[in-house]
């Protein structure tokens, strides 16, 4: 069943979240009654990918939280952005 996170924003300005499970791909609700700003976005499961080095034996762990993407590798933590072509593979993927 798709999961999708739905944030809104309290009276102070706060982001809230709820994570909301339909059957329907193509779900949206009708975002007006939550007030200005909330949206909707897909949910991603916790999960953990493995990639295998190109130069050397290492393998390389790509974690998903949520909506928040990991990685071991040197170019996660060279890039700027902190997207390596693991995070970038995934991203895709999904």
């Amino acid at each position: 069943m798709p999961k999708f996170r739905l944030v809104n924003f309290n009276k102070y300005g706060n982001p809230r979240s709820r994570i909301i499970e339909n059957d329907d791909p193509n779900y949206s609700p009708d975002l007006s009654q939550f007030g200005r700003g909330a949206f909707i976005e897909k949910y991603i499961e916790n999960k953990e990918f493995k990639f295998k080095s190109s130069t050397s034996d290492y393998e390389y762990t790509t974690k998903v939280l949520g909506n928040k993407f990991s990685c071991n590798c040197p170019g996660y933590w060279r890039s700027y952005s902190r997207e390596c072509k693991h995070v970038k593979e995934i991203k895709n993927k999904l």
